[in-house]
């Protein structure tokens, strides 16, 4: 959050303070034995001031939502906490006392998952947190956030008394949740002397820094690690998939296809990967790059340069788990696009976005206030200095020629350019046609004007075409996906499982279908009656 969680902003930390805080929290956290792990996003070198401290805790125990805070009691008032029972926590699950303590030898006997990557550091389940009656809830008042609202249930005590846990061993003064999103307010003067810098200054307790800790499954650790760090990795990777097709979604978690076969009907959603190993091999990013020289990148251009840097081959492209196959046929490679010049996915919608980025006279098109400034930083580099700066055709006067992106390029599939010449050349041209036509071609003109051949229909990615009279369905004939979602599904053996969601919405598409002929009909029966 920047450091401005609560009413008052907290104390920013200089690089010595922030690795001084950094270091007394992880060692604090591991102690209390409760993660199967914890890692802290990643900073740019060059970055020498911070706002707050991130920390990303994998938790087995089920995340309870609501919006509340814990602050001191003040003036002697008895504090309340909402739904008290006496829940204690055992790995995520519910337990009474009795039970924590004979299952104290095998608790001490487990271990937890390692995560292969040297930001994380891995940590053992404790037996259980604190019972109510010894936690320190008791000690201040909990009260809603905001304008949010509190919930109750197992789960949500569970995750409050995770939070006092935490508070009580790292010394916090108050902390505020969100979900899995809790910030803490640590006393400043709790480093001091804890720093050998040179103008290293003594705080007193009324200042404090500000630490954000976002609970998340096990599974999850690695990719929100990956995708968290340097700020701006969701952005870019959200950006390029997306350019690639409007069916991709990069999330914190995991990266996902969704596509909307019928209009007006729920779409559907895939989880393609949540390892950022297979992510970016996919892509056709060196993971391993990542790993290593990342921990020294120094600012956003080397970052930039990891992104668009060619995919190290070896020789050959294998990529173990997560549902992947290799294979010696070149268009099947991992992230890499068939053609006179291979190219990884990556590099594809690279070069889309920096020809995009252009007006017809060449300048640069202006998005200043309406995205975020890296992006357009990015924007800058990848038009200027990087490797595809110069894959804008010049024409003889010096200045840019826009060529469209071909049907391949923008992902189109045969049958989608196909559909759409359908509708441009030949519309349906009766209330039959267009009852029996896909929910690409149902189109329905209010002013009854008829489209014609070249009148300025464009031909978008399947997952942005919508018909011009969405409350027509066809269930033999949903929307198509584009090629690199076609593709996706292929690589990453989802086929089967989009297969049968897209078979449960043609169902649903079909009761409707029903329903608009009936209606249809009932209408121009009206109709003929009315002209008797």
């Amino acid at each position: 959050m920047g450091g401005n969680a609560f009413p008052t902003p907290a104390r920013r930390l200089s690089q010595g303070r922030y690795d001084a805080l950094r270091d007394y929290i992880i060692s604090n956290l591991t102690e209390l034995r409760l993660f199967e792990g914890i890692a802290i996003p990643r900073n740019l070198r060059g970055k020498t001031e911070h706002g707050d401290l991130d920390v990303i805790c994998a938790w087995e125990g089920e995340i309870g939502g609501g919006d509340e805070e814990w602050v001191p009691l003040e003036d002697g008032v008895v504090a309340h906490l909402p739904g008290s029972s006496s829940v204690n926590v055992v790995g995520g699950e519910q337990n009474d006392a009795e039970s924590r303590v004979e299952s104290g030898d095998a608790a001490n006997a487990g271990s937890s998952s390692h995560v292969d990557s040297p930001a994380i550091t891995t940590t053992q389940n404790e037996v259980c947190l604190l019972s109510p009656d010894e936690s320190g809830l008791q000690e201040g008042t909990l009260r809603v956030l905001g304008k949010g609202k509190m919930e109750e249930g197992p789960a949500v005590e569970r995750v409050r008394h995770l939070c006092d846990s935490i508070r009580r061993k790292v010394g916090a003064a108050e902390w505020r949740r969100r979900g899995g999103d809790v910030s803490f307010k640590i006393p400043c003067g709790l480093l001091n002397g804890s720093t050998a810098e040179a103008d290293e200054v003594e705080y007193t307790t009324d200042e404090f820094y500000q630490i954000d800790i976002l609970l998340v499954p096990p599974t999850s650790l690695q990719f929100i690690h990956f995708t968290s760090s340097y700020s701006s990795t969701i952005l870019l990777l959200g950006r390029i998939v997306r350019t690639l097709s409007p069916s991709f979604t990069l999330h914190l978690t995991h990266l996902t296809l969704r596509h909307i076969p019928f209009f007006g009907l729920k779409p559907v959603d895939i989880t393609l990967t949540s390892s950022p190993e297979a992510m970016c091999a996919w892509l056709g990013l060196s993971w391993e790059t990542w790993l290593t020289d990342g921990e020294t990148w120094k600012d956003d251009k080397d970052l930039w340069e990891w992104l668009t840097a060619p995919y190290p081959t070896n020789g050959h492209r294998q990529l173990r788990g997560d549902g992947n196959r290799s294979s010696g046929s070149e268009r099947e490679l991992p992230g890499i696009v068939g053609g006179a010049v291979n190219e990884t996915l990556t590099e594809r919608a690279l070069r889309r976005m920096a020809r995009r980025q252009r007006t017809k006279n060449g300048d640069q098109v202006s998005t200043r206030g309406r995205r975020n400034h890296i992006i357009d930083q990015f924007f800058d580099w990848l038009r200027t200095e990087s490797k595809f700066a110069q894959a804008d055709e010049t024409s003889s006067s010096g200045q840019h020629k826009i060529a469209s992106p071909t049907p391949v390029e923008r992902g189109d599939t045969p049958q989608l350019v196909k559909r759409i010449e359908e509708i441009v050349i030949d519309p349906p041209s009766t209330t039959a046609d267009i009852t029996s036509s896909t929910s690409v071609s149902a189109i329905s003109s209010p002013s009854g004007l008829t489209p014609k051949t070249g009148s300025g229909i464009t031909t978008p990615s399947s997952s942005t075409i919508l018909p011009l009279n969405p409350s027509l369905f066809d269930p033999d004939n949903p929307t198509p996906l584009d090629k690199y979602a076609e593709d996706a599904l292929v690589y990453w053996g989802k086929r089967e499982e989009y297969d049968a969601v897209l078979e449960e919405r043609r169902v649903a598409a079909k009761v409707i279908a029903q329903r608009q002929r009936d209606k249809a009909l009932r209408r121009e029966e009206a109709v003929v009656d009315l002209q008797g």
